[in-house]
């Protein structure tokens, strides 16, 4: 699995922001000339004085401050940095130079929990606890924009609920090449922790060790321990397929497959900038896993190109030709001409 580039950002909420007030600007430039024309009449009575017009007095501009929900959206990405632009501005879009503008995409994803310790709540071990996750994607960036954790009916996180105090929240989520391109699953890592009181509670779990925590330090304290499944449970992809099919021209060495053998070769984008995984498979015998990571070339968030030589297997695509390589004890060779796309 490709190693997580983790990122966080520190918020903090009910931050006064003072604003200026301007008092009848006009008004006080009409005294001051008044107070100058009564001087000079007492001085020289044969010179009449006309008072200058009042400058015009602007009020300072006042700038509203981001909510916390739009800081929070900003700082959700672990792997995407957040530019940080004036709030009367357009968005700008992220993008690697080239690669085209896509609409963002999301996902909704399911976890089924197991409590193994709780304090200060009336649950027991081995309750259920469910975790929803939305996942958004731009390209192929993937973030968890939403996050709601629920034990036997009862809410213990929403990352919706309001508070006062700190939020540092680092996430994590990867899409997997699952058995169908209908359905996704995916692996996540989220954590939101700091001192706070309020309604929101602090969380931090990692599908990839299956286990997580949530609690609350202050009001109505508990907390919750669990463990979770790796995946969750398949849902609507994220990450557009490449997927082709093909027929063996050649086989040496110890190949599992002989030639006129079909096959399927598929990759995705794993939700890591341009991270991506892959897999071959003729008939129930895999030539290539998808647990190796490869290279992959894109035509916006899906890819098109697939090349990964420093391994063993090795993968090689090149046009419609795709050779896998072996090495070792049961090295083999197998060449596959494709349909073309």
């Amino acid at each position: 699995m490709a190693a997580r580039q983790s990122g966080s950002n520190v918020h903090a909420s009910n931050v006064p922001v003072s604003r200026l007030r301007v008092i009848a600007p006009g008004f006080g430039a009409l005294l001051l000339a008044g107070v100058v024309g009564l001087g000079v009449r007492s001085l020289t009575s044969t010179t009449t004085h006309r008072a200058e017009p009042p400058a015009v007095v602007k009020p300072p501009a006042v700038v509203k401050p981001a909510s916390r929900a739009d800081s929070e959206r900003a700082s959700a990405s672990d792997h995407q940095k957040v530019d940080v632009e004036r709030a009367d501005d357009p968005p700008l879009p992220k993008t690697s130079p080239g690669a085209k503008l896509t609409a963002p995409r999301s996902a909704k994803a399911r976890w089924v929990a197991k409590v193994t310790r709780v304090e200060g709540l009336a649950l027991r071990a081995g309750a259920s606890c469910i975790i929803d996750a939305t996942i958004e994607a731009e390209l192929r960036n993937a973030v968890v924009s939403d996050l709601d954790i629920t034990c036997v009916g009862t809410p213990v996180y929403r990352k919706t609920d309001d508070f006062d105090g700190i939020a540092k929240i680092d996430n994590d989520a990867r899409e997997r090449l699952g058995s169908r391109d209908d359905k996704g699953t995916f692996t996540i890592q989220y954590n939101d922790l700091g001192a706070r009181t309020g309604a929101r509670s602090q969380v931090d779990l990692d599908s990839t060790k299956r286990k997580g925590v949530v609690f609350r330090e202050s009001g109505s304290r508990y907390r919750v321990e669990f463990t979770m499944p790796l995946e969750s449970r398949a849902t609507t992809p994220l990450s557009e397929r490449l997927r082709r099919e093909g027929i063996v021209t050649s086989s040496s060495g110890a190949a599992p497959v002989k030639s006129g053998a079909k096959c399927t070769v598929r990759a995705i984008a794993t939700g890591s900038g341009d991270d991506c995984v892959a897999e071959v498979k003729c008939g129930a015998t895999v030539l290539f896993p998808t647990r190796q990571p490869v290279k992959c070339g894109y035509d916006g968030p899906r890819p098109i190109e697939v090349d990964s030589v420093d391994q063993s297997p090795s993968l090689q695509l090149d046009g419609s030709t795709l050779t896998v390589q072996s090495e070792g004890a049961k090295a083999f060779q197998v060449n596959l001409t494709l349909a073309q796309r």
